[in-house]
C-alpha cells in the first residue's frame, strides 16, 4: 500500500524503526511475543503495527490486510466485484459465474462468460457479457438488458453508472452505449468519436462525470454534454488507458505507467523503485489516501526477458568467436598452402639446378680418376672424395623427395601413405597395403602435415630395420578421433631403445613424439620379441578434423541412437 500524500515522511519514520530494529536483531529478536516478559515500551506505527519491547528484544504483531480468495484452480481472466454481504462476484473466461463467501465459491451458468463486473456506488453489482446486462438482486443475478442485436457479437469491456443513474457500457472492439430506464443510446455521435475507438476502461467521480480511458493515449470526460478530451498535451502519457479510479484524485494506469489528475494536467506518480510502473491493470484507493496497485511488469522488466537479452548476447559472443576462428582457420590454411607451394618450388630448384649441376661435377671428377694410374694415392684420395660425394647425392635426394611427399600428401593420407610404400617397395620384398576405415573427412592442414610426417618415419623404420614380410597402414575415421596404425610383423624394437626414445644418435622416436604433442595427440608404440611393431597415433576429432563440431553433433546423435553406448 502507497501513501502519496506523506510517502517520504513514512519512509523516513520507517527507515528510524528498522534500524533500531536491525540493532535489537543482532541481540536475537524473535517475532512473537513472549507473555512472561516484562514490557519496556509499546508503539504503534501508521500501518497499525504494534511495537513491543520486552527483555529478550523487540516484538511485532501485524494485522494482514490481504486474505487468499481460494477460487477454483485454473481460473483466469477474473472479472472481479465485491457485494455488500462480504460476497466476491467473479466472472472468468472458462467458469461460469462465482459466488466466494465465508470461503465457499457458488456458481451460477449465465449461458456466455461474464468479462466485465461493475460495482455501482450504491453497491449494486452489475455484470456484462456477450449477449446482456445482468444485476445483482438478492445474491441472484438477473438480467436487465438485451445487448443491441449490432453488438451481439461483442464483449462488455467496461462499465460505469453517471450522476442520472444511466449505465455507460464499452465494446471490446468499440463502440459506446448508454443505457436509460430500458432504452439504449449510442454515444459515439455525441462524443465526436467514431465506433472503431475503442474504451478500455470507465469511472465516475464524486462529481458525476464520466472519464473514458482509450485504447491511443486519450482519456475523455462527460459532464452533462460538455466533453473534454486530454492527451500528451496536459501530461499524459500511459499509452492504452486500462485502469481508471476517481477518489480523492483522477488516477489514469496504463502499459507505461500511472499518473493523476489535479484538475489541468495529469501527474506521473513518483515510486521507490529505481524501475516505473508498468502494464497497470488495477487501481483501488483506500479512504485514507493509499492505493493499492496491480501492475504486470512489461516484457524487457521479466526475468525471463532479461535472461533471454543475456543469452543473446552470449550467443552473439559466441558468434563472434567462431567467425573468428574460422577466419583463424582460413588464414592458416592459406599459409601452409603457401608453404606447400614454397616447398615444390624449392624441391624444383634443388633438383633442376644444385642436384644436377653437382652430378655433372661427380661426374667429370669421376672421369679425370679414371685417366689416373690405378693404385696411384691422388686417384685413391679422388675415388673416396667422389664416395662421399655419392652419399651426398643420395642424401639430397631423400630431402627433395621429402619436400615432394610433404606437398603431395594433400591429395589425401591414403594416396600419400601408397606412394611411400611404393617407393620402399622397389627396394624390399615385404608386403604393403593401405587400409580405410569410415567416410575421409578433410583434416585441418597442420594435423595432415604432421599425421604425415608421423606415418612417414613409421614407415622408414618398418621398411629399413624391421626385416618384415607384411607393413600395413590403417587410416580410421572416427566421429571421436582420428587414428592411424602403422603395423608390421618384424623383429621388433628394443624396449630399452624404446624407453630411451630411440638408439643414440637418431632422432626418430623423438621427433614422432614431438609432432604428436604438437597437435594434441596421443602416440603409443608397442613391440613385442618376434612379432613386430605397431605404432599407434590418436587425434581427437575437434583438432584433426574441419568442421569438428558437426562431426561432435553426430556422435552425440549416433550415441543417443544407440542407447548411450
Amino acid at each position: 500500500m502507497m501513501d502519496t500524500t506523506s510517502h517520504r515522511r513514512e519512509l523516513s519514520w520507517h527507515r528510524w524503526v528498522l534500524s533500531w530494529l536491525c540493532l535489537f536483531l543482532s541481540y536475537g529478536v524473535t517475532a512473537t511475543a513472549r507473555a512472561n516478559d516484562r514490557d519496556r515500551g509499546i508503539g504503534q506505527d501508521r500501518e497499525g503495527t504494534l511495537w513491543v519491547g520486552t527483555s529478550g528484544g523487540l516484538d511485532c504483531f501485524r494485522h494482514s490486510s490481504l486474505v487468499l480468495a481460494e477460487f477454483p484452480r485454473g481460473s483466469h481472466d477474473f472479472a472481479l466485484a465485491a457485494g455488500n454481504d462480504g460476497a466476491i462476484w467473479a466472472g472468468s473466461t472458462n467458469r461460469p459465474l462465482m459466488r466466494l463467501h465465508d470461503k465457499q465459491v457458488e456458481f451460477t451458468e449465465l449461458g456466455e462468460p461474464v468479462r466485465c463486473a461493475y460495482r455501482d456506488p450504491e453497491g449494486t453489482v452489475w455484470l456484462g457479457t456477450s449477449d446482456g446486462i445482468w444485476r445483482i438482486e438478492n445474491d441472484r443475478p438477473v438480467r436487465v438488458a438485451t445487448i443491441p442485436s449490432q453488438e451481439t457479437f461483442q464483449q462488455v469491456q467496461a462499465m460505469t453508472k453517471d450522476a442520472a443513474g444511466a449505465l455507460w457500457v464499452a465494446m471490446s472492439t468499440g463502440g459506446l452505449l448508454r443505457w436509460k430506464d430500458g432504452v439504449w443510446t449510442r454515444m459515439d455521435p455525441q462524443l465526436g468519436t467514431t465506433e472503431v475507438a475503442r474504451i478500455y476502461s470507465a469511472t465516475t467521480d464524486a462529481r458525476g462525470r464520466v472519464w473514458l480511458g482509450y485504447h491511443d493515449n486519450r482519456i475523455v470526460m462527460v459532464d452533462n454534454g460538455l466533453v473534454l478530451r486530454y492527451g500528451a498535451t496536459e501530461g499524459l502519457d500511459v499509452g492504452l488507458g486500462t485502469a481508471l479510479r476517481a477518489g480523492r484524485r483522477l488516477w489514469v494506469g496504463g502499459q507505461l505507467g500511472l499518473v493523476h489528475f489535479d484538475g489541468q494536467r495529469f501527474h506521473p506518480l513518483a515510486v521507490a523503485s529505481s524501475e516505473p510502473l508498468r502494464g497497470v491493470a488495477g487501481i483501488l484507493e483506500m479512504p485514507d489516501g493509499g492505493l493499492w496497485i496491480h501492475a504486470v511488469p512489461g516484457i524487457f522488466q521479466t526475468w525471463w526477458f532479461r535472461a533471454s537479452c543475456l543469452a543473446v548476447v552470449l550467443a552473439g559472443l559466441w558468434g563472434l568467436f567462431l567467425l573468428r576462428l574460422r577466419q583463424m582457420r582460413v588464414r592458416m590454411r592459406g599459409l601452409l598452402e603457401e608453404r606447400h607451394r614454397e616447398r615444390e618450388r624449392i624441391a624444383r630448384e634443388l633438383h633442376d639446378t644444385l642436384l644436377q649441376g653437382v652430378q655433372g661435377v661427380v661426374l667429370r671428377l669421376q672421369s679425370v680418376a679414371e685417366m689416373l694410374p690405378v693404385g696411384d694415392p691422388v686417384r685413391n684420395a679422388m675415388e673416396d672424395a667422389l664416395d662421399r660425394a655419392d652419399n651426398v647425392l643420395v642424401e639430397s635426394r631423400d630431402r627433395v623427395k621429402d619436400l615432394r611427399a610433404a606437398s603431395e600428401h594433400t591429395r589425401g593420407l591414403s594416396h600419400a601413405f601408397a606412394k611411400v610404400g611404393e617407393e620402399f617397395g622397389q627396394d624390399h620384398s615385404a608386403g604393403f597395403h593401405v587400409v580405410v576405415e569410415g567416410q575421409p573427412t578433410p583434416l585441418e592442414p597442420i594435423v595432415r602435415d604432421e599425421v604425415f610426417r608421423i606415418g612417414r618415419e613409421a614407415l622408414v623404420n618398418a621398411f629399413q630395420h624391421a626385416d618384415a614380410q607384411r607393413i600395413e597402414v590403417a587410416l580410421t575415421y572416427d566421429c571421436r578421433e582420428l587414428r592411424l596404425r602403422v603395423r608390421d610383423d618384424g623383429r621388433g624394437v628394443d624396449v630399452e631403445f624404446l624407453q630411451a626414445g630411440g638408439r643414440p644418435g637418431h632422432w626418430g622416436l623423438s621427433g614422432m613424439r614431438e609432432r604428436a604433442k604438437k597437435i594434441g595427440a596421443r602416440l603409443d608404440i608397442s613391440c613385442r620379441s618376434e612379432s613386430g611393431t605397431e605404432v599407434e597415433l590418436r587425434v581427437p576429432a575437434r583438432a584433426a578434423y574441419l568442421g569438428a563440431q558437426k562431426c561432435a553433433w553426430r556422435n552425440r546423435l549416433g550415441r543417443i541412437v544407440g542407447g548411450g553406448r
